[in-house]
């Protein structure tokens, strides 16, 4: 109680994952003086609940999505979900946990997770029409997407016409494809 006409101030303290908004009377100050009327007041804090930002991205953009990300409520329950684009596959979250969908309750702002993907390798063949006339390197295993650089060796007495596929370039540099390939 205090007496009529003093002064006194007011405090509005927010929960964790709450915020002050305002008093009934629009003021924003979450601390403030009052008068003391005669009768005495009341004094009701209006708080909102805190919105939390999470972040979940993939290592790498064209390995794979990742989903759930965004702004959400204190307290709510996110599902975070990695899935890998073809050529790729899942490793693994940033923090260490294996399993592509996990939930993950908001109870601090500005969470990050980066969902880490690794390519597949595939095979590279390569191969001759006539192996008197030369000699073809390059071939090995290799992960998705890698630059690889293939040569077409002709023997004394020949020249390299071209590749099966078109290409006239003995020395070439081609990126690994889904599935692997055979170069001719």
């Amino acid at each position: 109680f205090y007496p009529y006409n003093s002064n006194t101030t007011i405090h509005a303290q927010a929960k964790g994952g709450y915020h002050f908004v305002e008093w009934e009377d629009g003021s924003t100050d979450a601390d403030r003086v009052v008068t003391i009327p005669l009768g005495g007041a009341t004094y009701t804090a209006t708080f909102a609940i805190d919105v939390y930002t999470i972040t979940a991205e993939p290592s790498d953009p064209l390995a794979g999505i990742v989903t759930g990300g965004g702004n959400y409520d204190f307290g709510t329950v996110v599902t975070l979900t990695a899935t890998a684009n073809p050529g790729y596959e899942f490793k693994g979250w940033s923090d260490t946990y294996n399993k592509t969908s996990r939930n993950v309750t908001l109870s601090v702002d500005g969470l990050s997770y980066v969902a880490l993907f690794e390519p597949l390798d595939y095979e590279i063949k390569t191969a001759v029409n006539v192996t008197k006339m030369g000699t073809v390197s390059g071939a090995s295993i290799y992960p998705y997407r890698q630059e690889v650089e293939l040569v077409a060796a002709p023997k004394n007495g020949y020249h390299f016409a071209h590749w099966e596929d078109g290409s006239t370039d003995a020395n070439r540099t081609i990126s690994v494809p889904l599935g692997g390939a055979t170069y001719t």
